[in-house]
């Protein structure tokens, strides 16, 4: 079983006021129980902490895995999904997902290995356990349009024979 840290549930939102140093077309994002934002609440450098952080904590570990967890729903319908692993948190952005950190997973920021291990892979929530990796359903087949496609092939093929 692995320690698990639960950063919630984030999801987007549009700022009444556009921060005067976030560029142009910037996406934002809070979590849900509380309206945290995230930049605010990813960017804490722990040597400024004192000056403009006013003492903040640095939220996440430095080597620890963070994974963001889609919950069950849209093409998901067996339960939570991992859609993204990293170490550094940076390097994420939570939107409709959960965020967790597996306090007793630390590794290296290597994508590769990262998404081979966890990513696309079934996960319990309780437990932190990866499971098996995720194979979406096809969708179903419209035999309709299975039906106007073979008639579009066939008038093209008339056409070549010309």
């Amino acid at each position: 079983m692995a320690e698990i840290k639960d950063h919630g549930f984030w999801t987007r939102y549009i700022p009444v006021e556009h921060p005067e140093d976030a560029p142009r077309g910037a996406a934002f994002c809070r979590r849900e129980k509380d309206g945290q934002d995230w930049y605010e609440y990813v960017n804490v450098e722990e040597r400024y902490m004192e000056t403009l952080h006013k003492g903040r904590v640095k939220q996440f570990e430095a080597t620890t895995v963070k994974l963001l967890i889609e919950p069950k729903g849209r093409d998901n319908t067996s339960g939570p999904i991992v859609r993204n692993a990293v170490v550094d948190e940076t390097r994420l952005f939570p939107q409709d997902c959960h965020l967790i950190e597996l306090l007793d997973v630390k590794r290296e920021q290597n994508e590769a290995a990262l998404i081979e291990e966890f990513c696309n892979r079934r996960i319990d929530m309780k437990t932190g356990k990866i499971g098996e990796l995720w194979v979406p359903q096809p969708p179903p087949i419209d035999k309709r349009v299975m039906y106007l496609l073979e008639e579009i092939l066939d008038r093209l093929d008339r056409i070549e024979r010309r």
